[in-house]
């Protein structure tokens, strides 16, 4: 009715909230809201008179042990006679399933995006990693092909360009070890 009491009820709604016989009909709604979604079910309620329904709202509810669950719930505003005679019909469906649904969906999403970041950042260290030794590779290669050097200095410059091409070979077979 317009203050909550249950008038009636189906059998799902007995099974949902694990009632005993005959505990529906005794109880208001409001007695089976979780207390901290109470005030927002009572403002769903009051934009039923207005509107003459609200679809598809979410909200705990509680059985009578006391555990909680999450609806998806639908109002409708059945009009009496007078305003006070009028009643509501309420539609609720236990979503609990689809709740631990989103959240393991949420957590890969989460893990996905960690795992996103840090290949990134590998990726990132890794060509920092491999231009530093190819660039020693390509300059001192470059600086024995354009000018006239001495023998010191080519093995000088075959010294750094071995050590670099050494350098990429474990940085290589690092990267190979690590996939």
């Amino acid at each position: 009715d317009m203050n909550g009491k249950i008038l009636d009820h189906n059998s799902t709604f007995h099974e949902l909230l694990k009632l005993k016989e005959p505990d529906g009909l005794e109880k208001n709604f409001f007695d089976f809201i979780a207390d901290n979604d109470v005030i927002r079910v009572q403002n769903l309620l009051n934009e039923t008179l207005y509107l003459s329904y609200a679809k598809n709202f979410e909200f705990r509810m509680k059985r009578t042990n006391g555990e909680e669950f999450f609806t998806e719930t639908s109002f409708g505003l059945i009009h009496g006679t007078k305003v006070e005679e009028g009643s509501f019909v309420i539609v609720i469906k236990n979503i609990d399933d689809r709740k631990i649904y989103e959240q393991n969906l949420k957590i890969a999403k989460e893990k996905a995006e960690e795992s996103d970041r840090l290949k990134t950042a590998f990726l990132s260290n890794m060509s920092h990693e491999i231009r530093t030794p190819m660039n020693a590779i390509i300059g001192f290669s470059d600086l024995l092909s354009r000018f006239q050097v001495t023998d010191e200095e080519k093995k000088e410059y075959i010294r750094q360009i071995n050590f670099g091409a050494d350098t990429l070979m474990r940085l290589i077979d690092d990267i190979i070890d690590i996939s």
